[in-house]
């Protein structure tokens, strides 16, 4: 609903949390072009809107009031004289209820998908079974060839669709061939040295037992890489989570310290985490980074962006940016621990 602007809060900070990634947007219209290379979208499309065609036309004439024979009603007898029987079903559909089921599955998540790019996993799937079906079915390719006038027998039947399928996968194959080669000499591995260093100190300079607060996606690493308890974590269903989540993020908000540091002792933290891609993020728009989203919720004025009927200008320093000044006022409540070209960690006093 949030993402159609139809729901009441369109500045509510889970739900833009969540419609601001990347994976929440449509989805961008290269990946039909991706799809299409290796011939599944193509494949899909025509077989999916045929068996689409085909299920309408068998539920009208199910729906189709009965039909009875020109006798004269009133000798009629219903008996003797039953109704004439239905249109029958298509032979594409007859006793395949599961081709009639995959049908309108891959329809309603290719609605979802092209929505919210996501969805993706569950359409994929679908198209790949409907596109292979529509290659190889032997139901399809007796209606196709009766269609033209060919007239073979079962066996030419399944020795056509045998051929057309192994040429299909023949071109797939030589087609995906060298750029499989090509990826494959390609050599990759982890190489994050700045997220190395700080998981290297956390376990070497800090006790066990010390709490750590940061974004959801770096507490998860923290709490795999070193074991240290966190306050917060990518789980984000449960509703205190996402209450506490909102509330530790304050870090990246216009705050006064020590409203941070009464947040964050509340919520029993030992340490804090800075990424400077945060604070000081420039790859979302505007009123999608993070610290826009604090903006928000605090009803602070977004830099650069539209203003609320409710938002007024903040009376303090964006937090992340102004413990680096070392004031008093913040040195009071945290100190900095450690520090390399991508976080700042500070011990909350």
């Amino acid at each position: 609903m949030g993402k159609f602007g139809l729901s009441g809060n369109q500045r509510d900070f889970d739900a833009q949390l969540y419609l601001c990634e990347t994976a929440f947007r449509v989805l961008p219209l290269d990946t039909f072009v991706r799809l299409s290379k290796s011939l599944v979208f193509p494949l899909y499309a025509v077989f999916h809107l045929c068996v689409l065609l085909v299920l309408m036309q068998s539920v009208l004439q199910n729906w189709r009031p009965p039909m009875y024979s020109t006798e004269d009603p009133a000798t009629r007898n219903d008996a003797q004289n039953p109704p004439l029987p239905l249109g029958s079903a298509h032979p594409l559909l007859l006793q395949r209820p599961q081709l009639a089921y995959h049908a309108i599955s891959a329809a309603v998540f290719g609605c979802l998908a092209v929505s919210t790019m996501r969805f993706k996993y569950l359409w994929t799937p679908h198209m790949c079974v409907l596109a292979a079906a529509g290659v190889a079915d032997f139901e399809a390719w007796k209606i196709l060839l009766n269609k033209l006038h060919a007239g073979l027998s079962e066996s030419k039947v399944h020795l056509c669709r045998h051929i057309v399928t192994a040429g299909i996968l023949a071109l797939l194959f030589a087609v995906a061939l060298p750029s499989t080669l090509d990826e494959l000499k390609i050599l990759k591995e982890f190489h994050d040295p700045d997220t190395v260093q700080l998981m290297e100190w956390i376990k070497k300079e800090t006790p066990v037992s010390a709490a750590f607060t940061g974004s959801m996606q770096l507490m998860a690493g923290v709490k795999l890489s070193t074991g240290r308890p966190i306050t917060n974590h990518p789980h984000y269903e449960d509703r205190d989570l996402r209450n506490r989540t909102k509330q530790l993020y304050q870090i990246y908000g216009r705050r006064h310290p020590q409203e941070v540091h009464a947040i964050l002792k509340a919520h029993g933290t030992s340490y804090i985490i800075i990424e400077n891609s945060i604070c000081y993020e420039r790859g979302h728009n505007i009123g999608c980074r993070l610290r826009d989203l604090m903006d928000m919720t605090n009803h602070h004025i977004v830099e650069g962006g539209t203003t609320g009927s409710e938002d007024h200008p903040a009376t303090h320093a964006r937090f992340c940016h102004a413990i680096q000044s070392g004031a008093p006022e913040y040195r009071k409540y945290f100190t900095m621990v450690f520090q390399n070209k991508t976080f700042r960690t500070y011990k909350v006093s």
